[in-house]
């Protein structure tokens, strides 16, 4: 089996092997558990099925902004992530602030 993974100019894009291995138009031989990152430029690549293939196909905009990162948690702002450590342990993760 072959699919065709489409990413439109501008666009960042990324393949995720979750299981199995196949063979990617361009790039060769993807493997699992293995993260490919595909360069900021329309393309159409085939991928193509050697044994049971499952994957997961994330493309997108960049948001060109910066980002801060506290263990689960990714925010804006080192300020943002502590507020949403404070709202965890106060609960309010999951409800709106506005119903308390």
């Amino acid at each position: 089996d072959t699919i065709t993974l489409t990413t439109m100019p501008g666009e960042q894009s990324m393949l995720y092997v979750l299981a199995g291995n196949g063979f990617l138009n361009g790039y060769g031989l993807v493997e699992e558990k293995t993260l490919y990152v595909f360069k900021d430029h329309a393309s159409q690549t085939a991928l193509s099925a050697k044994s049971d293939l499952k994957f997961l196909f994330v493309k997108g905009q960049p948001l060109h902004e910066k980002v801060a990162q506290y263990g689960p948690y990714v925010m804006n702002s080192q300020t943002e992530i502590l507020e949403a450590l404070r709202d965890y342990q106060m609960g309010k993760m999951g409800f709106l602030v506005e119903d308390f």
